[in-house]
């Protein structure tokens, strides 16, 4: 699953250790910079381009109980032609407040920070216990965070926990968050038929699983995205075949289909995204969508090397990460 590889190839950066290594100039464009890099994310601010990726660290000394290969992370800002890089960045993916401000999680999953510019990040938020795997903004500016452990909410001054613990939720797995046109947040819980946590204005429910046309206890949903027009769109997992749930604010309709298809995100222009395996050699995503006019419209990415993971747009231009580099349209 893309959510959890993600994790995981952050989680394998968090504890290897890499031997300081002297300045090396970068190449003349960052296209070439970012070629065969894992991207991991792109976060769209007007027309700049904030890319986070990953490499091998062939430096690294790593602990015994540690198999995977260990990864340096690398945050490239792109403004217009140039671009700047911070090659061991203490943040991961930037995140657009409602103010198109940037904000960014800890690259060891602790706190939440204000990206002034490259290099330049200020801790505003501690988050204790709580690791983060991502978090969003509501219609009030204040943060909903994916943890580890449960769902933290910041209101600019003091940060609440809602898990099994203090909240009488089912688990204290999640998998994404989102907020939706009305400011209600939507959390889809662990697997075995935990459902989709609502918080509505402070009050909690749970959309049981089994009552999603399609869905069965041993499903659970994941990524999910809220969209301008009401509609929230999931991928779905325990199936054969990955596929995507959108909820329209009144009704629930699994999205018939013959491939695996992932939802990867929302620009910043308000269009979701899917990624599709329409091959059956590969492994992993290789065709992009955009919902645009009630209909799932496909991007030429022929020119992509990798299996495609992230995406976001400009003005001119529609930037596509892929695990071999950055695609740009």
């Amino acid at each position: 699953m893309k959510t959890n590889i993600y994790i995981i190839l952050l989680l394998i950066g968090i504890f290897t250790s890499c031997k300081k290594q002297s300045a090396v100039k970068l190449p003349g464009s960052y296209l070439e910079y970012l070629d065969e890099k894992q991207i991991l994310s792109i976060t769209a601010a007007g027309n700049e381009v904030w890319v986070l990726s990953s490499t091998v660290c062939n430096t690294c000394s790593v602990p015994g109980y540690v198999s995977s290969v260990p990864l340096n992370y690398q945050l490239t800002k792109i403004t217009g032609n140039s671009y700047k890089v911070d090659e061991k960045t203490r943040v991961g993916k930037p995140v657009r407040d409602r103010n198109n401000h940037l904000y960014a999680k800890g690259i060891d999953y602790k706190g939440i920070y204000r990206i002034n510019d490259i290099n330049d990040y200020s801790l505003i938020a501690e988050t204790s216990d709580l690791m983060v795997n991502d978090f969003v903004f509501d219609n009030n500016n204040h943060i909903w965070i994916w943890g580890t452990t449960g769902i933290g909410y910041w209101d600019g001054s003091r940060l609440e926990v809602y898990n099994s613990s203090t909240a009488g939720l089912p688990t204290d797995i999640i998998h994404g968050i989102t907020v939706d046109a009305n400011n209600i947040v939507w959390a889809p819980l662990d697997y075995a038929g935990k459902g989709v946590l609502k918080i509505d204005n402070g009050n909690r429910s749970i959309v049981p699983i089994t009552s999603i046309p399609g869905l069965s206890p041993d499903n659970y949903l994941a990524n999910p995205v809220a969209d301008d027009a009401g509609n929230i769109w999931f991928s779905t997992y325990a199936f054969a075949s990955p596929k995507i749930v959108k909820y329209d604010g009144s009704s629930w309709k699994m999205l018939p289909s013959d491939y695996d298809g992932y939802i990867i995100g929302r620009d910043q222009k308000g269009i979701v995204w899917q990624t599709r395996n329409n091959s059956s050699s590969s492994q992993g995503p290789t065709s992009l969508y955009h919902f645009t006019n009630n209909e799932w419209q496909q991007v030429n990415t022929s020119e992509s090397k990798g299996y495609i993971y992230t995406v976001d747009v400009t003005d001119n231009n529609i930037f596509i990460g892929t695990s071999r580099g950055l695609l740009v349209k």
